[in-house]
């Protein structure tokens, strides 16, 4: 899996972080479905997002863990997709700011994920890693 974090999301999260006592920010995270690589540059109106696997993402944004590289993990996200939607195509997930309404994140899937004739659940990850230069 291929991860951005986007220019304006940068932003984000530092605003939210010297803001966060007085006005936090709230996140969402979805699902994309358009087969877009995620770049620096990208801006919310890049994805075409399937509003119906949008969910919170409550407290701190990124959990963080210090090896030889900065790992930021959120929790697991877990999708569960009805019987009615089978064959719908999901590229990736994004997680974007609805206060200020940009994205902040985006991670293509190695493997498009796609719903099975019976349902399925899909379970996500968000990772973010910066390496030493």
């Amino acid at each position: 899996m291929a991860g951005q974090l986007s220019d304006e999301g940068l932003f984000s999260l530092w605003a939210n972080a010297l803001d966060a006592p007085v006005t936090p920010y709230s996140f969402q995270i979805v699902l994309f479905t358009n087969n877009f690589t995620p770049v620096a540059t990208q801006v919310l109106a890049d994805f075409t997002l399937d509003i119906t696997t949008e969910q919170l993402i409550a407290g701190n944004l990124w959990a963080f863990s210090l090896n030889p590289t900065l790992h930021y993990e959120q929790a697991v996200q877990s999708f569960t997709f009805p019987v009615s939607v089978p064959g719908t195509t999901y590229y990736g997930a994004l997680i974007y700011n609805t206060s200020l309404g940009v994205s902040v994140y985006a991670e293509l899937f190695s493997t498009p994920y796609i719903v099975p004739s019976g349902g399925g659940t899909l379970i996500y990850t968000p990772t973010l890693e910066f390496h030493n230069c």
